[in-house]
């Protein structure tokens, strides 16, 4: 049993017991929490696309940090130099349940 979910806009398949790291979801560790949007579900075959009775729950494993980015813009001969960097936000979450909402 698969689905295909929208979580803070970007597009992820996940199955149950799955692990993913998401950009940043403002909640408190171990909290439950459901998805923005199924866009589709596989059950042994049977694909369904924008199912409206299917939810798919996930609980907060943490919050982390990824690795340092640098950005380094210059133009040759001009004496332009531009050095920026940020670390991402990241949140870990694990698939739950994939169930039919009644």
């Amino acid at each position: 049993m698969q689905a295909a979910v929208e979580i803070k806009g970007k597009q992820y398949i996940v199955q149950v017991g799955s692990r993913l790291r998401v950009d940043k979801i403002d909640s408190e560790d171990n909290s439950v929490l459901k998805a923005d949007k199924v866009l589709m579900f596989d059950n042994d075959g049977k694909v369904q696309l924008n199912p409206k009775k299917i939810e798919v729950s996930f609980t907060v494993l943490n919050q982390s940090q990824g690795k340092k980015i640098r950005v380094f813009k210059h133009h040759a001969k001009k004496r332009y130099r531009r050095t920026q960097g940020h670390r991402q936000d990241y949140t870990e979450v694990e698939i739950k349940t994939i169930a039919e909402v009644k």
